[in-house]
């Protein structure tokens, strides 16, 4: 019984982990997105200026 309930907080853990990852991931994503659209809106910029 105690071998099953660490391996259920085992896997609680893994899912925490990977989930904070996914965040992280989709973080990332976000910032990246908008650092490409900030060089793009800066690249127009100089090219109509």
């Amino acid at each position: 019984m105690s071998k099953k309930h660490d391996k259920s907080e085992e896997d609680q853990s893994w899912f925490l982990a990977f989930e904070a990852w996914v965040f992280a991931f989709s973080a990332w994503e976000v910032l990246l997105s908008v650092i490409g659209l900030v060089i793009c809106i800066a690249l127009v910029a100089v090219f109509l200026r």
